[in-house]
């Protein structure tokens, strides 16, 4: 009868257990009656309780049988500190087991003999599942378009060795002796990873030695509504065309951040790009705390080429603007003219980690006459909460959160404009909310908002 495949116990089974485990576990106990001058009957007894001590502390678990822990044990009960010794111990006793492991009679023939009707099929199945596996992976359209070049020398290296391994045994089992069949081997393994390659791109040749600046422009471009988005740059060289986005602005490198200085660079950082619609960032200095811990949150698309990261929003909306109507919480919702060209329906907060984000909703024809408007936003607390303030400001008896608009944190959507500013608030309650635009364009009415819970 021919098997396929064999399910083996090797204890007693391809080798004698018994004789192995005596040999070893003598030499692991004389060693250790010689090294501290215990008499070697005590030893194997002391030996038989810190075994059973820890079955009865390991019940029904595989670590009961780890003779390292049967190790530990021995020297505890003689007091011995097991730190120095315990790993010394436990290689006495493996080391000498598998120098006692020899093969029963006839077993070195039979696995031979099984190994030769099925290595053939056993190694063939293993290439398939390696071509299969790698062709997986490359031909996932994001390796390709975030450029592959780095990942090719570790998957060349890794499946080489694989496959290498499976030509040097079939030829020790006389199984491939063609020499061309090896080579025809190597060349599968090359057009794996290559084809799709070819395959998915248009222009093979910037794929595999890709042009960072036109992979950028590329990314770019493709973007959704990208001459409506505000764009951001930190330590890049590509030249953006001004003219084919909404803003274009430049942000300083990311200075060294510790311990005690790292939320307060993050926050500051957080408030630069709240009004982005794209940040393109080069990955130098210490910008990868950038690119690893704030702009991922902020943004839920990214695309990386070489050090190069382009973070933007999948679909177009002031990311200020992007909550949701279950986060946000109505605090006035009315009719009030506050400038001739300017009626505020509505005002709506939003709590956040860092604080909190106020939305102004106003019925307006155009946004260009408020780019560059300076509002006052003034917090006063009720009496008893005066003290409660920032030292800075109790003096003063109110909170400012003043903001300028601009074309960052101001949006036009059907008719109506939107325009939004986080600021970071001491208390939850507050007496009155006073704001109005009072300089840089035509002056405006005060809005009041009594009584306002966050």
């Amino acid at each position: 009868m021919k098997f396929k495949n064999l399910i083996l116990d090797l204890d007693n089974t391809l080798y004698s257990y018994d004789s192995a485990h005596k040999e070893a576990l003598s030499f692991l106990l004389n060693q250790f009656s010689r090294e501290f001058h215990i008499d070697i009957e005590d030893v194997k007894k002391t030996f038989r309780i810190a075994r059973k001590k820890t079955h009865i502390e390991l019940p029904n678990r595989a670590a009961s049988h780890n003779r390292l822990l049967y190790v530990q044990k021995l020297f505890e009960l003689y007091n011995i500190s097991s730190l120095p010794y315990a790993l010394k111990y436990y290689n006495f006793y493996w080391d000498t087991f598998l120098n006692q492991m020899t093969l029963f009679e006839g077993v070195d023939q039979a696995l031979n003999n099984h190994r030769e009707e099925g290595g053939r099929i056993c190694y063939g199945v293993f290439a398939v599942v390696i071509f299969l596996s790698l062709l997986g992976i490359v031909n996932q359209r994001v390796y390709v378009n975030r450029n592959i070049v780095p990942f090719i020398p570790s998957m060349v290296l890794i499946a080489g060795l694989m496959i290498d391994k499976i030509v040097k045994h079939l030829q020790e089992q006389n199984i491939l002796k063609n020499q061309k069949r090896i080579y025809g081997l190597y060349a599968i393994l090359i057009l794996v990873i290559f084809i799709p390659l070819i395959a998915n791109s248009k222009n093979y040749k910037n794929k595999l030695l890709p042009n960072v600046n036109s992979n950028i422009e590329k990314a770019l471009y493709d973007i959704k509504d990208i001459k409506k988005r505000a764009v951001k740059t930190v330590d890049v060289n590509y030249k953006l065309k001004e003219e084919d986005f909404r803003n274009v602005s430049q942000v300083k490198s990311i200075p060294e951040t510790y311990r005690a200085n790292f939320t307060e660079v993050m926050e500051s950082y957080a408030e630069e790009f709240k009004f982005s619609d794209i940040v393109l960032i080069s990955e130098v200095k210490n910008n990868k705390q950038l690119t690893n811990y704030l702009l991922p949150k902020i943004f839920d698309t990214n695309v990386q080429f070489s050090n190069h990261f382009i973070f933007y929003n999948k679909d177009y909306n002031n990311p200020q603007l992007k909550d949701s109507r279950k986060k946000l919480r109505t605090i006035f919702l009315g009719s009030t003219k506050i400038r001739e060209d300017l009626i505020l329906e509505e005002v709506m907060i939003s709590n956040m980690a860092l604080g909190a984000k106020i939305f102004f909703r106003f019925k307006a024809h155009d946004i260009d006459n408020l780019i560059g408007c300076r509002f006052y936003f003034h917090g006063y607390p009720f009496e008893n909460e005066i003290q409660r303030l920032p030292e800075k400001r109790i003096k003063h008896g109110f909170e400012g959160w003043d903001f300028t608009v601009s074309t960052g944190n101001i949006l036009k959507k059907n008719g109506e404009v939107y325009l939004v500013t986080n600021f970071k608030p001491s208390l939850k309650t507050y007496k009155k909310f006073n704001m109005a635009i009072f300089r840089g364009c035509t002056k405006s009415e005060i809005i009041t908002l009594e009584n306002v819970q966050l």
